[in-house]
């Protein structure tokens, strides 16, 4: 089952992440389009039926797994019933990634049986203990937290700090992310900063209790901790304004990585994304084989 594009043959996914809001203030920009509106609770159950029963056919795949972001995701009001219609259409694995301005409005008894993993951005400094009510609350109810970390310079100077004080909440995971490229994004150039790469190492080693993973950046950037690499998988895109059958594919249509002709003789190739040409162009070290 594939799909031809620019970029070539791409397996379809069985994953489908939905924007429900405009407004995401506090996520981690991904280089996805801004819609220019919301998506209406009919239309997010109309997105939910397509790409389950909807593509159940000999020529499709149906999603069994779907990821719900966007401002508020955690607190609209139509979310409980869209989730629970996807339960009923075959959906198995939920994941909701909320704000950090949503912390305190988080709700987490209705999730029970309906969000398996809860994903929360942490991309400046800021009081940690209010992530503690909230992981265990999820914790009590058998959903997944995983934090992820912005690596820009914003949150640099507190990163071990930060890093320690989540790793003692004992997540399913922190993700220390690198942001992709997307118009307006301060080019900073964490190759060539021995500073940066001085945090983040200590940052990465003040994590002894959750698994910890690096996205975003390649594998010669950080070669002595190649086993946080794993390569991205895809999945479908929706918006407002890409619904249904117009959807994106996550890869390559949202991001695109970037490899040098070097990458073929690197031993960790298989778990490398590569990086981003927009990066590489604004003078970010270029890539080296491990």
């Amino acid at each position: 089952m594939l799909r031809w594009t620019p970029s070539g043959a791409v397996t379809l996914p069985d994953t489908v992440q939905i924007r429900v809001e405009v407004s995401y203030p506090d996520r981690l920009p991904a280089g996805a389009p801004s819609p220019t509106r919301r998506l209406e609770p009919n239309e997010l159950i109309d997105n939910i039926v397509y790409f389950t029963k909807g593509l159940d056919t000999p020529r499709t795949r149906p999603c069994v797994s779907m990821v719900l972001s966007g401002h508020g995701v955690a607190t609209r009001s139509d979310i409980p019933t869209a989730l629970r219609q996807a339960r009923a259409l075959g959906v198995r694995w939920t994941v909701l990634h909320a704000g950090h301005s949503e912390l305190d409005r988080i709700d987490v008894s209705w999730m029970d049986g309906l969000v398996d993993r809860l994903v929360l951005p942490v991309h400046r400094a800021a009081p940690l203990d209010r992530y503690e009510h909230l992981v265990a609350a999820c914790r009590a109810r058998a959903i997944s937290v995983v934090f992820a970390v912005d690596l820009r310079a914003s949150l640099l100077p507190d990163l071990p700090e930060v890093a320690g004080a989540l790793d003692a909440l004992k997540p399913a995971a922190i993700v220390f992310t690198w942001p992709f490229p997307m118009d307006g994004l301060p080019a900073e150039r964490a190759s060539e900063d021995a500073h940066w790469r001085e945090q983040v190492e200590r940052g990465l080693q003040a994590v002894q209790n959750a698994p910890a993973l690096v996205r975003g950046l390649p594998i010669c950037y950080l070669p002595q901790h190649p086993s946080l690499f794993r390569r991205t998988s895809n999945r479908w895109y929706v918006d407002a304004a890409h619904q249904k059958q117009h959807a994106l594919l996550f890869l390559p249509d949202v991001v695109q990585f970037d490899k040098a002709d070097a990458c073929r003789f690197c031993t960790m190739d298989h778990l490398c994304d590569g990086f981003f040409q927009p990066y590489l162009a604004q003078g970010h070290r270029p890539l080296q084989p491990v």
